[in-house]
C-alpha cells in the first residue's frame, strides 16, 4: 500500500511541477512531493529492485542520445572537450574538498554533489556509493535551476560585443547499414519492439555491470551498450513518455530519503549551495577565454558548452541565442557521459586511495 501511496504521491508531484513550468518537472516534482509529504507523514517507500529499473531506464535513454555524428564530431572538438572535463574534474575535488573540511559533509557526497550530471542519474548513482542522496539531489537540484534561468542572462552579458554566429547547420550522417542492422529491423519492425529490444539488452548490460560491482555499474553499462549499439544501428529506441515515467519512480525514491531528521541539516546547505554555484560561474569565465585565446571554439558557444545543465536544454537555449548548436550539443554529450560513466569511478578510487 505504501509504495502505491508513494508512486501516486510522485505522480501528482510531477503534474503540478509541470503546470507551474519547473526545470525537470517529472523527477524534481515527484521528489519534492514525495519528500515533503514524507517528512509530515513518513510514509514513503519503494523497494530496491525500483533503483535497479530505473537506472537501466535512465543508461538506456542516454545512451539512445549518442549519435554516430557525435563520434565523428569528436575529431574536431576533441580539444576543447577535453579541457572541459578537467575543468570540471578539478572543480569537483577542489569544492567537494572544501565542503568536506570546513562544511563537514560526508566526503562522497560533497564530491557527488559537484558533479555536472543530471540529478536522476548522480541521485541513483548516490545510492549505489552509500552517499547521503537528499542533500546530493538537493545541491544538484540548485545548479540545475541556476543553470536554466541565470547562466543564459550571464552569458549574454558577457557576450554583448560579440558577433552571433549561425547555429541552424544541419548535420546528417548516415547509418552503417549491415547484415545486423538489417536483421534486428525485421524482427523489430514496430516502435514497441524497439522499446522491448532495447530496454532488453540494456538490462542484460545491466545486470553485467551490478555483478561486476563498480561504481553505478547498472546505470553506465546500460548507457554505454545502448550507446554502442545506437551507433552502428538504428533499432534502439525510448520513447520520452518512458524517460519521465522512469524519473518520477526515481524521484520517489530520493523522496523516500527525506525525512525529519534529514530536513535538520538543510540550513547548513545553504553556503555550500552559494559556493558550488559560483564555482560553475568561475568556470564559464575561464573555459570561454581559454577557448576563445586558443581558437578552440568561440566564444558563445565555450559559455553555453560550459554550462552544467542539461544536453538538450542547453543546446536549444544556445542556437536560440547565437550560439553554434551542433559544437554545443557534442561537448554537453561527452560532459554527460564523462560525469555518469567515468566521474563515480574517478572518486570511488580515489576514496580509496585516501582510505575513505
Amino acid at each position: 500500500m505504501n509504495i502505491l501511496l508513494t508512486v501516486i504521491v510522485g505522480f501528482i508531484g510531477y503534474k503540478i511541477a509541470l503546470k507551474l513550468k519547473v526545470p525537470a518537472p517529472a523527477m524534481i516534482g515527484s521528489m519534492l512531493a514525495v519528500g515533503l509529504s514524507n517528512i509530515i507523514f513518513d510514509y514513503a517507500y519503494m523497494p530496491y529492485i525500483v533503483k535497479n529499473f530505473t537506472q537501466v531506464i535512465t543508461g538506456a535513454f542516454i545512451g539512445v542520445q549518442v549519435k554516430k555524428h557525435d563520434l565523428l564530431q569528436l575529431k574536431a572538438i576533441y580539444k576543447p572537450a577535453i579541457l572541459l572535463v578537467v575543468i570540471l574534474t578539478v572543480n569537483t575535488f577542489l569544492i567537494g574538498s572544501i565542503m568536506h573540511f570546513i562544511f563537514r559533509i560526508d566526503y562522497v557526497t560533497a564530491l557527488l554533489s559537484c558533479v555536472a550530471g543530471g540529478i536522476t542519474d548522480l541521485s541513483l548513482i548516490s545510492m549505489d556509493m552509500n552517499a547521503d542522496t537528499a542533500t546530493v539531489a538537493l545541491l544538484q537540484l540548485v545548479r540545475l535551476v541556476t543553470t536554466l534561468t541565470l547562466f543564459p542572462i550571464f552569458i549574454q552579458y558577457m557576450c554583448k560585443d560579440i558577433d552571433e554566429r549561425n547555429a541552424n547547420e544541419k548535420v546528417i550522417v548516415d547509418k552503417i547499414e549491415n547484415g545486423l542492422n538489417r536483421l534486428l529491423n525485421r524482427i523489430c519492425d514496430k516502435d514497441y519492439k524497439k522499446v522491448i529490444f532495447t530496454i532488453a539488452f540494456a538490462g542484460i548490460f545491466g545486470y553485467i555491470g551490478y555483478i561486476l560491482h563498480f561504481p553505478s555499474g547498472v546505470l553506465v553499462m546500460a548507457m554505454f551498450s545502448t550507446a554502442f549499439l545506437n551507433c552502428f544501428s538504428d533499432i534502439t529506441y525510448i520513447p520520452k513518455d518512458l524517460k519521465f515515467y522512469a524519473q518520477i519512480f526515481a524521484g520517489a525514491l530520493v523522496g523516500c530519503n527525506m525525512t525529519r531528521s534529514a530536513l535538520s541539516g538543510l540550513g547548513s546547505l545553504i553556503i555550500p549551495a552559494i559556493l558550488l554555484v559560483g564555482s560553475y560561474f568561475l568556470i564559464n569565465i575561464i573555459y570561454a577565454g581559454i577557448c576563445s585565446r586558443f581558437k578552440l571554439i568561440d566564444y558563445k558557444s565555450a559559455c553555453f558548452s560550459a554550462c552544467p545543465a542539461g544536453v538538450s536544454d542547453m543546446a536549444l537555449i544556445a542556437s536560440e541565442l547565437g550560439a553554434d548548436l551542433k559544437t554545443t550539443a557534442v561537448i554537453h554529450v561527452v560532459r554527460l557521459i564523462y560525469a555518469v560513466g567515468v566521474m563515480p569511478s574517478v572518486i570511488s578510487i580515489f576514496m580509496n586511495i585516501i582510505g575513505g
